[in-house]
């Protein structure tokens, strides 16, 4: 399989992610959870050529019309920036 690769970085690294399961935990494990995720994104932001999300991202997720759901919103966001720089993300 032939991955799209990030204009800038072709031939980098290709990141991995699954079983995050944003939305499980407490409040406090969910905020040490995004802490180190939104540290993995800038760094697969800065290195690599593709990102691919191999699934249970969130443990739980109803895709709404007209609402966002709060948990996870920061990690979206910070996905919405990695494709709009170019990155290919993969799911």
């Amino acid at each position: 399989m032939l991955l799209r690769q990030h204009p800038a970085r072709p031939g980098g690294p290709i990141y991995f992610l699954s079983d995050a399961h944003i939305g499980t935990g407490s409040p406090e494990v969910e905020a040490d959870k995004e802490k180190r995720l939104l540290a993995l994104l800038d760094r697969v932001e800065a290195e690599a050529s593709a990102l691919v999300i191999l699934g249970d991202l969130f443990d739980f997720w109803f895709e709404y019309r007209h609402a966002i759901p709060r948990r996870g919103f920061n990690v979206l966001a910070r996905l919405q920036r990695l494709t709009q720089g170019g990155l290919p993300v993969d799911i």
